[in-house]
Order: structure tokens, then sequence, then C-alpha cells
């Protein structure tokens, strides 16, 4: 089997994008997870709601999560949760940038031709 860097970094970003739905989902209501399962569980009508709304998480409710557990070893402590979420204020860092600062966002750059909406109105 040929796998290159490229291969290993497109499925890790797959079980990521995974970990992430099934994190969202068992963070909704009326979706709950069994343990003995590996699976998120709902009744059929909650099921058929979800569903109804969200066609591409067929495969995550009532079928078992293959890897749960090892996806849970790598990404688990990757997503910030609302418990645990911090703002700049709280860790003490300044929002706004200071001038000269290489990594500052800048708008349109006028000397590549791109003028301010406001010039030309």
């Amino acid at each position: 089997m040929d796998c290159s860097p490229k291969h290993v970094e497109n499925y890790l970003k797959t079980l990521r994008s995974t970990w992430n739905i099934v994190q969202t989902l068992l963070n909704k209501i009326g979706l709950g997870w069994d343990d003995n399962l590996k699976m998120i569980t709902a009744s059929p009508r909650v099921y058929a709601m979800h569903i109804h709304a969200h066609p591409s998480h067929d495969k995550f409710i009532n079928n078992k999560i293959d890897m749960f557990k090892e996806m849970s070893l790598v990404y688990e402590n990757g997503r910030a949760r609302g418990d645990c979420a911090k703002s700049f204020e709280d860790i003490g860092l300044d929002c706004s940038s200071e001038k000269g600062n290489e990594d500052e966002i800048e708008g349109p750059s006028k000397e590549n031709g791109m003028q301010d909406v406001s010039e030309t109105s």
C-alpha cells in the first residue's frame, strides 16, 4: 500500500472532522451516548427530526462509531468547550495590535491597484 504524508494528513483531517461532528451531536438535546455500544443514540422521533435537518449526520446516529476511543485520545483536548473557553481578556492579552506588527491584518492595498470603496463613491 502506497501511503504518502499527504494521505496521512488528509486522513487526520477526516478524523478531526468526524470528531467535531460527533462532539457537536453529543451537545444536542435528545441525543445521548451509549458507552457500551460506542454510539450516539436517539429515539426514532428525535432521529427522524435531526436527520431531516442534517441528512449527512445519518452515519453518526444509532450507528457504532469505530475508533471513538482513539479519536478521543488524539482530538479531545484540541476542542474548546464553553466551560473551559477563555477570551483574550481572560488571559491578559490585548486584542488590539500595535502599529508595525507584521502579523497585523490590513485592508486592501492601494499599491496593488485596489481602492477603498469610500474613495470611489
